[in-house]
């Protein structure tokens, strides 16, 4: 991507000139009657860190000379950089601008939604920032990286629409970049999850480690996708398969508020199973809901799912 640009300026920062292009990549400049250093002449995104999630050349930070660059200077120089959409290595000027560390606080929605997450509100973060230093920050950066601009665009409208949730689930990306723990994430409860590919395109899981397959899962995304996979299951029909556990097979399926609920049989210990399917940002969610012992159990919680009374008794599942 070092090639693919439209436009290049030339900077002064810190001592040093610098060509900049629009993709976030950068070449400083020989000086004049001295040695070539390591990281003259030669156009890069800037090299990665273990310890914190910025691109750096020669130890300066290539998001400030990139801002310096197409925004020009800082208005002070406590000032620092945004990267709207919190990607730290997407070094696109479009993705920086120059903000007080109060301004980031407040009007990225991005970075208030994980103060609130962390802080409970805006105001309890304002009254006693160091909430936020001492909480247990995620220090992964390998989900950051250096991105076409269709790839910033889709990832900023991914991220912000997150941001306009108000539940804390883990963020999804429509595209197929890999993102954990993107934000800090964790369930109601407390567990931490990850969000696993499937091996049906299309597909990821949720409390389902193995990847999977699912031949009922629709190829094409329709108005109504939900309806569309509810409309792919058959019953006695294989629903999902993997290499490292048998088969397994719809029994029956339902539509509620919105999801999709298969009643699955295996051959297996539980060999009764509940999946749940939901569509969230362009991707079929498959979560294993629940597994038990007897059809019995499985059928009671099935039929509780869709509001129907339960009137076949108590079974071994109910007490394990």
């Amino acid at each position: 991507m070092l090639d693919t640009f439209k436009n290049e300026v030339l900077v002064s920062y810190r001592n040093e000139v610098y060509r900049v292009r629009d993709n976030g990549a950068i070449y400083r400049l020989k000086k004049d009657g001295r040695k070539k250093r390591r990281y003259d002449t030669v156009w890069t995104f800037g090299n990665e860190s273990r310890h914190h999630p910025y691109l750096t050349i020669a130890s300066e930070r290539v998001h400030r000379i990139v801002a310096t660059a197409f925004h020009g200077k800082p208005p002070q120089e406590n000032y620092i950089v945004d990267h709207i959409d919190t990607n730290c290595r997407n070094n696109r000027p479009e993705n920086l601008r120059w903000v007080s560390r109060l301004e980031n606080a407040l009007l990225n929605p991005i970075t208030r939604k994980r103060i609130v997450f962390h802080c409970g509100s805006i105001e309890r973060f304002l009254d006693d920032p160091s909430i936020l230093r001492d909480a247990k920050l995620s220090k992964n950066f390998e989900w950051m990286r250096t991105v076409t601009k269709e790839e910033a665009q889709n990832f900023k409208k991914n991220i912000l629409k997150w941001s306009k949730r108000d539940s804390k689930r883990k963020f999804i990306c429509e595209n197929d970049c890999s993102i954990e723990e993107l934000l800090f994430q964790q369930s109601d409860v407390g567990e931490r999850y990850r969000y696993v590919k499937s091996l049906t395109k299309g597909c990821l899981q949720y409390k389902w480690i193995v990847p999977t397959y699912y031949p009922c899962c629709p190829t094409v995304i329709k108005e109504d996708p939900i309806n569309e996979y509810f409309r792919n299951i058959t019953k006695g029909e294989l629903f999902a398969f993997n290499d490292k556990y048998p088969e397994s097979y719809a029994v029956k399926c339902a539509l509620v508020d919105g999801k999709l609920f298969v009643l699955c049989f295996r051959d297996s210990v539980k060999p009764w199973g509940i999946v749940k399917i939901e569509f969230l940002d362009s991707y079929y969610i498959h979560s294993s809901y629940d597994s038990f012992f007897t059809e019995k159990g499985a059928e009671k919680v099935f039929a509780l799912l869709q509001g129907f009374v339960w009137e076949g008794g108590d079974s071994i599942d109910d007490f394990c």
